[in-house]
């Protein structure tokens, strides 16, 4: 597992080194700290306002502010980032987790550190060299010219890794999928999400205790402890690769499935499966066309027994294979109308680990497939990919009418992110790709053309 540190204000007391040099802010320029939770020189002192109190407009006074907090950097900064110790604890913290197996990643957002100058050049390595002094063992070190760049970076990690950080705004959005550690200081004095949890020094193994508590949480299930699921993800990812081998001989014969476009599949995990939803053996169509372990959610009858996926045969031993292939595989019960905190909480443990989902939007099957209209897409779905950062893979499902030799048409569309989309409009964005999607499998049932089959 990866642990990911941030370096000013988490490896190093940022705060207390401003107010250790507060002083030329007061002397210089006659002005006192007003803001306790600031973060940075210009907030501390709230630099703008004051300006702007004085009589200058706000762009002067967002000018005056960013010239006292370079120049305050500007005659501190060496100071800062060569001469200033990192807090205590942690060359003994980070030097445990990585002897104990943990892969260490330092992150910085320092942009002088991307600078190509002399002086650019000479903070990065004088950093660099800073962790070799202290003798700190680590893995990487990766060097961002914002914090922008720096989430970028972080957002695309395995989301069992975790980030260790003290700005609140980072730790706000990493948490919404990752777990966190937040250094306390009096700037990020607030009450964050579930998947932060707070430590006050390095000392006492604080950081160490956080982490093992971590993973004995993640690793208990507590939160869908009443899902009969296996152990581990990978142990039902594994029973699910078995049980696509079985059936995809038999689905191929009975069937002969035309699959369109799976290239448009995307690599970047986790995605959330997307198709319309035509008959109960739909799901069966598109396990044997991807090469992704899906837990798919499914009504709760087909776990305990009293329905079968295949085309709802009530058959004993059909209801009773269906119910183990579904427990086996670590697919989701839904209890339509009921209490769907489970379904919710197991779904989330699944994209939070990376790993695919298989969701049916229209929330059952449309009985009137040929007036070419879809039912309303649940929205429930589009939350599930907003929460997680998770794409949406829409999957088009078309049963042909004019070839008899090809009975079904798959047809993957283009993945796409819910993060910088509305609700509203991620519905619009499945519909019209669905749509889209549909209107190729038509034309080629149209056709009666058989094409060689892709998998």
């Amino acid at each position: 597992m990866k642990i990911f540190f941030d370096i000013d204000g988490t490896l190093t007391d940022f705060e207390g080194f401003i107010l250790k040099h507060r002083n030329y802010i007061e002397k210089k320029y006659g002005f006192s700290i007003t803001n306790k939770k600031g973060y940075d020189i210009d907030e501390m002192f709230e630099l703008k306002e004051k300006f702007f109190d004085q009589g200058f407009s706000k762009e002067v006074s967002k000018a005056k502010s960013e010239k006292i907090l370079n120049e305050f950097w500007y005659k501190y900064y060496f100071n800062y980032c060569v001469m200033t110790k990192f807090r205590k604890g942690v060359k003994e913290t980070l030097n445990k987790l990585k002897e104990s197996g943990y892969e260490i990643i330092i992150v910085s957002s320092r942009k002088k550190t991307c600078d190509k100058s002399f002086i650019g050049k000479l903070v990065k390595y004088s950093t660099i060299l800073k962790f070799k002094f202290n003798r700190i063992n680590y893995n990487e070190i990766v060097f961002f010219e914002n914090d922008e760049e720096k989430m970028k970076y972080l957002k695309k990690q395995d989301r069992d890794s975790i980030k260790v950080d003290d700005k609140p705004e980072i730790i706000d959005e990493l948490s919404t999928y990752s777990k966190c550690i937040c250094v306390s200081s009096s700037y990020n004095d607030k009450n964050f999400n579930e998947n932060v949890c707070k430590i006050q020094s390095f000392e006492n193994d604080e950081v160490i205790n956080q982490v093992d508590e971590i993973i004995k949480r993640e690793s208990s299930l507590d939160s869908i402890s009443n899902l009969q699921l296996y152990s581990g993800i990978k142990k039902t990812e594994r029973f699910y690769k078995i049980i696509k081998a079985i059936g995809t001989p038999f689905v191929k014969i009975a069937f002969k499935p035309i699959i369109l476009n799976k290239q448009n599949i995307s690599s970047e995990k986790p995605l959330i499966y997307a198709p319309n939803h035509r008959k109960t053996l739909d799901p069966f169509f598109i396990v044997l066309s991807s090469d992704d372990a899906i837990h798919w959610a499914a009504l709760k009858r087909f776990f305990t027994g009293e329905d079968s996926i295949f085309n709802n045969s009530k058959n004993h031993f059909l209801c009773f294979l269906t119910s183990k292939i579904f427990e086996g595989i670590g697919a989701v019960p839904v209890d339509r109308g009921g209490d769907t905190t489970e379904m919710i909480n197991t779904i989330n443990y699944y994209l939070s680990n990376s790993s695919n989902v298989g969701i049916f939007p229209e929330g059952t099957t449309n009985k009137h497939p040929n007036e070419k209209k879809l039912l309303e897409i649940k929205s429930g779905i589009l939350h599930f990919a907003k929460d997680n950062h998770a794409l949406i893979q829409p999957v088009s499902i078309y049963w042909t009418t004019n070839n008899p030799k090809n009975k079904v048409v798959i047809n993957y569309g283009k993945a796409f992110s819910m993060d910088n989309l509305t609700i509203d409009e991620g519905k619009e964005k499945w519909n019209n790709e669905i749509l889209d999607c549909l209107s190729q499998c038509e034309k080629y049932d149209e056709e009666n053309k058989t094409l060689k089959l892709k998998y």
